[in-house]
């Protein structure tokens, strides 16, 4: 073979090698993609304490003194009347011996301390109903008592009421901050397990936990995939997240084919 005849074929070889190439760069290609749309949610915590219901009028009975509790006469459930002695404290021997008296008449609702516990100054002793409305007494958490807040739902037996009152301080014998609730058809004298109801954020946008990789989620924007960080704030048993981060109501995402997006992608779907 000639010298021109090679150097003619090594030539058309190259010219379709480039021309090749040349297609190659030139394909537009797409990813296939699933999509869901984002959308908007409030989340809550429900916080289970142990409830029960009581007569509205309750008065707690605090001691006056610093000594030892000698005697108790104020028994759980039993009735008092005004001026009726509830315990004695002893202050020691150069004191006389201190009684607490119960100033109002109503029915021992609780009883704080027990014979031979120290008490100071200021400790509550007794809680007193006096009668009344009925009312949800419940016991909150010391961690959740700048969460709970008057007017906070509150759902006991299946009845959903709110909160009316919270205490300012927490009692340590009760292990938590004293409030109250408003629930329909309840009946004194019934207990058990309610849920405290706080909001923990109103912000959140609610995504198939499909649509995650890692802290990042892919928004499509003009047709092509956009990563977005966000926060993952909750999971849910149904498959749904709700997360924070640069999405709102009515963005879409995809949900499948995230693993292979990096962003920038054309977007088929």
């Amino acid at each position: 073979m000639s010298l021109k005849v090679r150097i003619t074929i090594a030539a058309l070889i190259f010219s379709l090698a480039c021309s090749g190439s040349s297609t190659n760069s030139a394909i537009d290609y797409r990813v296939f993609v699933r999509v869901d749309t984002v959308r908007e949610g409030v989340l809550y915590r429900a916080i289970p304490v142990w409830c029960r219901v009581e007569e509205k009028g309750q008065v707690v009975i605090v001691s006056d003194v610093l000594g030892t509790v000698e005697r108790i006469y104020g028994m759980e459930g039993e009735r008092v009347s005004k001026g009726d002695t509830l315990a004695i404290i002893y202050r020691g021997p150069a004191y006389n011996r201190a009684p607490i008296i119960s100033p109002v008449s109503g029915r021992v609702a609780l009883r704080l301390i027990e014979e031979g516990q120290p008490v100071k100054e200021g400790m509550p002793l007794f809680i007193i109903e006096r009668g009344g409305r009925k009312v949800v007494k419940l016991i909150l958490p010391l961690r959740y008592r700048s969460r709970v807040k008057v007017g906070y739902p509150v759902i006991f037996e299946g009845k959903r009421g709110r909160i009316t009152r919270v205490a300012r301080v927490a009692v340590p014998q009760l292990g938590g901050v004293p409030a109250e609730a408003s629930v329909p058809n309840v009946e004194v004298g019934d207990m058990g397990v309610c849920y405290a109801i706080w909001r923990i954020s109103d912000t959140l946008k609610i995504i198939p936990s499909s649509a995650l990789r890692g802290d990042t989620v892919f928004k499509v924007v003009g047709g092509k995939a956009e990563a977005k960080s966000v926060e993952v704030k909750f999971k849910d048993d149904r498959g749904n997240v709700g997360v924070i981060g640069d999405l709102k109501a009515g963005d879409t995402v995809v949900v499948l084919g995230v693993e292979s997006l990096k962003g920038g992608e054309r977007l088929v779907f």
